[in-house]
């Protein structure tokens, strides 16, 4: 079984960006770490907060 070349949507010809999901405090825009992200708590606000979830590309 041969799988589509992952660089290239069926029916399109332009490639795929890779991008990865990250997330961080909407106080200070800092990148949560996976704990924080879990628990909800940035730590250098100290308080709890709801991350805000952000794609950025791969270079």
């Amino acid at each position: 079984m041969t799988h589509p070349s992952p660089k290239l949507i069926t029916g399109l010809q332009s490639p795929i960006e890779p991008v990865h999901t990250v997330h961080h405090c909407p106080t200070c825009e800092r990148v949560l770490s996976v704990a924080e992200f879990i628990e909800r708590f940035c730590t250098d606000c100290k308080t709890y907060t709801k991350p805000v979830a952000v794609k950025e590309r791969v270079a």
